[in-house]
């Protein structure tokens, strides 16, 4: 099979890019590989690549919504990989949201927080066991509604689950 980009050479590699769900595969020689940075995984990855590939059509469109804090444009965020301030976040939720589930798997931050924040993580505990409390009651589930409806007063109460 011949290279796909230069037609001259055998094609010693396959290409197979994702980006926005669509995928391209090329069958490239080993020369046009490297001249295209295709270079195996050595070749590195930036965020800032990665995040304008993956920012939806939309955020091309709307180039002059900016961010009152930092004066950023959601094209910038795109280009540079990073966000101005926190709230280029609030801002430009519906432009980052679906890049940031692409690249993470979810747009909700799981893992190590500052001490101070668990108050916070009570209060989404909290809301995800009534919102469990309320399918249960809706499923005729009483023995689970009356448990989380003990867990969610616990913890309202500062005891946790206990």
């Amino acid at each position: 099979m011949l290279c796909e980009h230069c037609k001259k050479r055998t094609a010693t590699a396959h290409i197979t890019e994702t980006v926005n769900g669509y995928t391209k595969e090329m069958n490239l020689c080993s020369l046009c590989a490297s001249e295209l940075s295709f270079n195996g995984f050595l070749n590195p990855v930036s965020i800032s690549g990665l995040l304008s590939s993956v920012f939806t059509p939309a955020t091309a469109e709307a180039p002059k919504k900016k961010c009152p804090l930092c004066g950023r444009t959601a094209s910038q965020i795109a280009v540079s990989g990073e966000a101005g301030c926190a709230e280029c976040y609030k801002v430009f939720e519906s432009e980052l949201l679906s890049p940031i589930t692409r690249i993470h798997g979810k747009a909700r931050h799981i893992g190590k927080k500052p001490k101070f924040s668990e108050k916070e993580d009570s209060v989404d505990i909290i809301k995800e066991k009534e919102e469990k409390l309320r399918e249960a009651i809706a499923a005729e589930d009483f023995e689970t509604a009356a448990s989380l409806r003990d867990e969610i007063r616990n913890l309202k109460e500062g005891k946790g689950n206990e």
